[in-house]
């Protein structure tokens, strides 16, 4: 309730004004005032509340530190003196324009400064507020020219206890009811209206230092647990950075305990190029994007010790894999999820072959659209049993969004559609490049570690076999050809391309926004896009 009163009692001001402005009527500028002081009053009691709520988390103050120290707050505080200040400076102020620079230092902190809105408003205001005061200062001219008209005229009569000094108020009785119901009106509007459009139950404590999307939509009953899923990735939290030069997608060896495959994996939030010059922040898994590839063979005993870094609990889901129930991964369903700092140790008999990957399986639009998954390679234990080729390439699909210098989880929502979209962690130009000869066979394992969007992926310069979907062969009488296919979120396909004539062949995407970098095509493309060059 605190929020919404100062917010209805300056509204209320700015009403006052204009009808002191229409009337110039001094009850509509005494209702101005003392609205503007009482919008003060309440304004710094939930002030008060606030903060002392908002800096009581420790995640608050660097964020707050960030946004004082910004431009864009030191061209707000300019743009609030000018419109205070309609003469005079900070020193004498004008008393009646107080409600409209109220509202203009809300509009300034609201739209921004840029292109210019700030300043237009600024003179806007400073003019209106002239207005103001000049049919102020024009009305009490002539009251006061007619009142010692009255002086000069009477032959003394007038300077009695009931002379002409003595002003009648000019605002009738339906004036004062006017203005007295629009400002209850207005007042009622600026309590009810906001516990109307957002959640006024949240503090600053339910959120932390949880940053939501520009664009993003959310009604008064968006809970805290969903901002704090949809909310970029804390900077502060960054404990390592890596440029072009890392892989993501490398190869773990494991080590060996008494006949059992040994992994360890530990999660954490890095700093991750994409592109020359830009670097999304993301959680992953042994410092890199996608996670390291774990390549078995089936029938092997595979132990994974999973260590949490994050933030956040967290926990990890081996997509496709015939298990025990308590190795499957969803988080408070076949286990309690992984705490920060905690760790949790998978252990399973391989007991099927082909593509899979493994992925977070706690808040999982969140973690896995900010990195946490990686490929799962076994092998047949029949070498004969696989369906080899000349070359074999793994590709894994995501979607980001970077607003601000910011990363957040990308979702396919208002707000939350991404602008940046990688192969392997990687956005064209700056993918792989698949080098070949005529006549050789490339088998590429499309894996959907994305979880927001179908990708229809194509390979330039003729079609190709599909041999395997989801793990499983497809018998060589059912296998057929194709130039697409889609591949959606948990979806793998193994395909084989044979290069047929030299040059460079693409794949990629067939949304053309997902072959954008930002909405921009650089070198002919971006995002997910890789080339084949075919030597003859």
């Amino acid at each position: 309730m605190l929020v919404p009163l100062p917010i209805g009692l300056f509204v209320a001001a700015l009403l006052a004004d204009l009808g002191y402005w229409v009337t110039a009527s001094p009850v509509a500028a005494s209702a101005a005032a003392w609205l503007v002081a009482a919008g003060v009053v309440t304004g710094a009691v939930a002030a008060a509340a606030g903060l002392a709520d908002f800096f009581g988390n420790a995640e608050i103050r660097p964020l707050y530190h960030a946004r004082i120290t910004s431009p864009e707050t030191s061209r707000f505080w300019r743009s609030g003196r000018q419109a205070c200040c309609c003469a005079g400076g900070w020193a004498k102020p004008k008393p009646f324009c107080l409600g409209a620079c109220l509202c203009r230092l809300a509009s300034s902190h609201s739209w921004g400064t840029r292109g210019g809105t700030a300043a237009r408003w600024s003179s806007v205001m400073v003019s209106a507020c002239g207005r103001i005061h000049g049919a102020r200062h024009e009305a009490h001219r002539q009251r006061s020219g007619s009142g010692h008209g009255a002086h000069g005229g009477g032959g003394g009569g007038s300077h009695g206890p009931h002379g002409g000094h003595g002003m009648e108020p000019d605002a009738t009785v339906p004036q004062l009811a006017a203005v007295g119901m629009v400002s209850t009106l207005a007042l009622a509007l600026g309590m009810v209206a906001p516990a109307n459009w957002v959640n006024l139950t949240l503090s600053a404590r339910d959120v932390g230092g949880a940053i939501m999307p520009p664009g993003m939509i959310m009604d008064r009953d968006t809970p805290a647990a969903a901002m704090l899923d949809m909310a970029a990735v804390h900077p502060r939290e960054i404990s390592a950075s890596y440029g072009l030069e890392v892989r993501g997608d490398r190869r773990l060896e494991p080590r060996i305990e008494g006949g059992v495959k040994v992994f360890d994996l530990e999660t954490s939030v890095i700093r991750w190029a994409i592109l020359p010059d830009v670097r999304v922040d993301a959680y992953a898994i042994n410092g890199q994007v996608p996670g390291p590839r774990l390549h078995i063979r089936q029938g092997d005993r595979v132990r994974i010790n999973v260590t949490n870094r994050l933030p956040e609990s967290t926990t990890i889901h081996w997509h496709g894999l015939i298990l025990p129930n308590e190795m499957d991964g969803p988080a408070e369903i076949t286990q309690e999820p992984i705490p920060p700092g905690g760790s949790y140790r998978y252990e399973f008999t391989a007991g099927q072959s082909g593509t899979y990957f493994y992925h977070s399986h706690d808040h999982v639009d969140r973690q896995q659209a900010l990195g946490l998954y990686g490929a799962l390679i076994i092998d047949p234990a029949a070498p004969q049993d696989e369906i080899t080729a000349d070359h074999d390439y793994v590709i894994q699909l995501q979607e980001w969004l970077m607003r601000e210098g910011l990363t957040f989880p990308a979702m396919p929502m208002d707000g939350g559609q991404p602008n940046y979209f990688t192969i392997n962690g990687r956005a064209y130009p700056s993918t792989d490049t698949i080098r070949m000869k005529v006549g050789e066979t490339l088998k590429v394992r499309f894996i959907g570690t994305n979880n927001g969007f179908i990708h229809p992926m194509h390979i330039h310069g003729g079609p190709f076999e599909v041999v395997a979907r989801d793990g499983e062969n497809i018998p060589e009488s059912a296998r057929f050809l194709a130039d697409t296919v889609n591949v959606g979120p948990g979806q793998r396909y193994d395909v084989v391309w044979q290069a047929r004539r030299p040059g460079k062949w693409l794949i990629h995407c067939h949304i053309g926004h997902h072959t954008t970098n930002n909405n921009v095509e650089e070198k002919g493309g971006g995002g997910l896009m890789v080339v084949i060059d075919v030597q003859s």
